[in-house]
């Protein structure tokens, strides 16, 4: 394997450290250039559809939206939902979307919920959304004041760029140490992990109580995608030439 990297004319590379390893195999035709999903989620955030129905729903609370969850995410987030009913809207985008797993969350709920495809804006008692179709969550971010990505207990977390070029704090499970930019917002202030439902509880509960500490997280997450954009002009203008 160390040998076909030979029969490249010129590997970019996302850091230093992969730079390091490609140099220490004697590769020598390398250069860094960054992560162009950088540039990939803030297009998709400047081409973000308008979704009206969301935009009522929220109404003047705030809005917690727990994207591409799993079952173990779920669990937690619906055991702090019954618990604390009123202290803002709630969304859920499940990873999967079947009847089973749609008909699992509204059972565990304890408050209102609707599905997305059958909400409408005169409906004013749902405390919960389950998105029931594919293709929404990277437009539904930005109608959010807090945000959790699913994976984080299974096999790895999910995209948490998405949420994060909105401008809003990340939750997310354990297995995240695989994930540079995981890593990198949870040791600015910009992310948080989340164990077990006290950590949640706690996390949720010192946002919503205290607005500095939910500004500066905010301002984390959109200064780290900001300073790391420009990846894929690197890589074209080089290939181009």
């Amino acid at each position: 394997y160390r040998r076909m990297l030979f029969m490249f004319k010129h590997i970019f590379v996302q850091n230093d450290e992969s730079m390091e390893l490609l140099l220490k195999v004697g590769y020598n035709n390398c250069s860094i250039t960054g992560d162009t999903r950088f540039d990939r989620v803030s297009q998709i955030a400047e081409n973000a559809r308008e979704l009206p129905l969301i935009s009522s729903f929220r109404g003047g609370e705030k809005l917690f939206v727990a994207g591409s969850s799993w079952d173990p995410d779920e669990e937690i987030i619906i055991r702090y939902i019954n618990e604390n009913p009123g202290k803002m809207k709630w969304l859920f985008a499940p990873h999967e979307i079947d009847e089973a797993h749609l008909s699992r969350i509204e059972r565990r709920l304890q408050v209102p919920s609707t599905r997305y495809s059958i909400y409408n804006k005169e409906d004013t008692d749902t405390r919960v959304l389950i998105i029931d179709n594919i293709g929404m969550l990277s437009s539904v971010y930005r109608y959010a004041t807090l945000s959790s990505i699913g994976g984080g207990f299974g096999k790895g977390i999910h995209n948490i760029l998405e949420p994060a070029c909105w401008g809003m704090p990340v939750l997310f499970g354990p297995n995240h140490k695989k994930f540079k930019e995981a890593l990198d917002l949870i040791e600015r202030g910009g992310a948080n992990c989340f164990r077990s439902f006290d950590e949640f509880t706690n996390l949720v509960n010192n946002y919503l109580s205290d607005q500095d500490a939910l500004r500066k997280a905010a301002d984390v997450c959109s200064a780290y995608i900001a300073e790391n954009k420009g990846a894929t002009g690197l890589v074209a203008s080089r290939i181009l030439v």
